[in-house]
């Protein structure tokens, strides 16, 4: 069961919230680290699994800045040892999708903490509503 129920917000909260990210929505909706929900989408992305289309991506598809933060942290935790030319594609895109969804749910998520603790409850009901999404919100950001 979702931590809180969206239609107890306030309905400028509401309207904010419907615009999130699905994967930021979710989120909010079973709160757990960043960092494990970065972990599982980037795990089963197409692009991770699929070694033709990790190639692709690392061609066309990433930024030289994008691509050495991921060669750093693959090697930091030693992904890149014995692998193969295709696995080490692999691998660099799991990083690139890992911190791409890091930074947009983060982003996401940080505007929309924002415009809660802008948010004055008119009831009990949406003062509990915003409570239980800034938890939600701790739980993911913090």
């Amino acid at each position: 069961m979702p931590s809180v129920d969206p239609l107890a917000l306030p309905e400028s909260v509401r309207t904010l919230r419907q615009a999130l990210p699905i994967e930021a929505l979710e989120l909010l909706d079973y709160p757990r680290e960043l960092s494990d929900a970065a972990h599982e989408y980037a795990d089963g992305h197409e692009e991770t699994i699929y070694t033709y289309r990790a190639h692709k991506l690392l061609i066309d598809g990433c930024t030289s800045s994008e691509l050495a933060q991921a060669e750093e942290e693959a090697e930091d935790c030693g992904s890149l040892v014995g692998k193969g030319y295709h696995e080490i594609a692999s691998v660099l895109v799991y990083f690139v999708h890992r911190a791409r969804f890091e930074e947009s749910v983060r982003e996401a998520l940080a505007d929309y903490r924002e415009a809660i603790d802008d948010c004055e409850a008119n009831t009990d009901a949406e003062q509990d509503a915003l409570d239980a999404e800034r938890d939600a919100l701790a739980t993911i950001l913090d």
